[in-house]
């Protein structure tokens, strides 16, 4: 998972509405996508997967899952398996891509889904933006590459294509220890925004050591490049669309493809190294931040060249709220998430486990104020932990005037009470839904995703 890895290192006193109005269907296994490629990237995810070697390895991994202080908690083990498959899934996925003679790029860290006859589980890690389309390519240093576009519709509120590979030292919130040597760098960044299309929308990326000299849309790779990573950021997700990619590698030394079998192997030896590594990355990225408060917003580490943002976990009795007040800061995109007790996302699809800034409500100031709670506040700006308890918070604020930089931590302001004081906590020009209302606003969510998925 070379490509991916680095590049990631790395959510009135009311009139109590009672249970959660019923949710639409969010089978994704109803859509019928048409990409023969990606179809047959996930079918080769798929028997790797079921490799016994891998199986083995996955065995294993549930033995350090047990051992970690989430698998303490009753929120912790009752996610544990579930997460454990999708971070098996991830890892075999990326190892899959790994492969920088035959690069592809594919969608990745997707809930499940199917098309063509190929069930996909999900393969969720990290922390997953549930606004981000995801493909990743293996690149290699000596190789040349071309990758072939099309923009269609409106574009993403951010996209970015990445290159990334070895930093000399790990960033200081990542100890070296916990993988391999090897770090996240960012090596070239071209936004899409700043990409050169022809009258249709078409353009061309060219990917190799030479420098531009002329040429538009050019990424220069340097040594130690291993990876390409594309972020398509969605806030409409009724309307945006990612646009059309293809890579073709047009030069470089002869490669040899890998078998399933060799495939299998180096995923269980990468597990080895994968599993500390994330159980100590979800440590670190809260670095004892008390529940129900965030950390200071600051950039990202590692490849998200544009990104600032703050952590956080909540742990929230039945009676309990949390209100949380985000200033956007100027940022394009603003986006707030939670996920399980291992930085898998909530559900975000047929419930409101995350919110963009459009699709959440402002405030007449232009912050944001949110609600964290286990029962529907009818507020629509409610973020459902989906029947957990305990689990962590992510806000993302991209593309800020500027460069990347701190945000003062008055920017995310957090408060903890009761539902009979909610009302007292809340601006007075808040938005309230009905259960009707929160219908349709599930059912419009659900619809949007299952868009994104078919039209990709």
């Amino acid at each position: 998972m070379r490509a991916l890895r680095r590049l990631l290192h790395p959510a009135a006193a009311l009139l109590v509405l009672g249970p959660a109005p019923a949710a639409p269907s969010t089978d994704l296994r109803e859509i019928r996508a048409s990409d023969p490629a990606q179809t047959a990237y996930e079918a080769r995810v798929m028997r790797v997967y079921a490799d016994p070697a891998v199986q083995r390895a996955k065995e294993r991994a549930r033995q350090l899952f047990l051992t970690d202080p989430s698998a303490q908690t009753r929120d912790g083990r009752v996610t544990l398996d579930a997460a454990l498959e999708e971070l098996v899934l991830a890892a075999v996925s990326g190892i899959v891509l790994d492969d920088p003679g035959t690069p592809a790029l594919p969608w990745g860290t997707l809930p499940a889904h199917a098309w063509f006859g190929v069930e996909m589980p999900g393969a969720r890690w990290g922390a997953d933006n549930p606004d981000n389309v995801y493909r990743s390519a293996a690149i290699d240093e000596n190789s040349r590459y071309v990758i072939a576009g099309r923009i269609r519709g409106s574009l993403p509120a951010d996209a970015t294509l990445t290159l990334g590979g070895v930093a000399a030292t790990p960033p200081d919130d990542l100890p070296e220890d916990t993988y391999e040597a090897g770090w996240a760098a960012t090596i070239a960044l071209l936004r899409l925004n700043d990409v050169e299309t022809d009258a249709d929308g078409a353009f061309t990326i060219s990917i190799d050591r030479g420098p531009a000299d002329g040429r538009a849309n050019h990424l220069q790779s340097q040594p130690g490049t291993t990876g390409l990573l594309v972020r398509h950021t969605l806030t409409d997700w009724a309307t945006q669309t990612p646009p059309e990619l293809r890579i073709e590698r047009v030069a470089g030394p002869p490669q040899t493809r890998a078998t399933d079998e060799d495939l299998a192997g180096r995923v269980a030896a990468r597990l080895e190294k994968f599993v500390p590594f994330v159980l100590a990355f979800k440590e670190r990225a809260f670095d004892g931040t008390p529940a129900n408060t965030f950390s200071s917003p600051k950039p990202t580490p590692g490849g998200l060249a544009n990104q600032v943002s703050s952590f956080g976990s909540f742990n929230l009795a039945d009676d309990q709220a949390l209100v949380v007040t985000v200033d956007p800061a100027g940022a394009r995109y603003l986006g707030f998430q939670l996920t399980d007790p291992w930085m898998v996302s909530s559900e975000y699809i047929a419930q409101t486990g995350s919110l963009n800034h459009a699709q959440a409500v402002a405030s007449a100031d232009g912050t944001y104020t949110y609600v964290i709670a286990a029962r529907d506040p009818g507020i629509h700006n409610w973020l459902d932990p989906g029947g957990l308890s305990g689990g962590y918070m992510l806000i993302r604020w991209q593309q800020l005037p500027g460069e990347p930089r701190p945000l003062p931590d008055s920017a995310v302001r957090v408060r903890l009470v009761s539902h009979a004081e909610l009302d007292g906590a809340l601006p007075p020009e808040t938005t309230r839904v009905s259960p009707e209302a929160r219908r349709e606003q599930l059912r419009v969510r659900a619809a949007s995703f299952a868009r994104r998925i078919a039209e990709h």
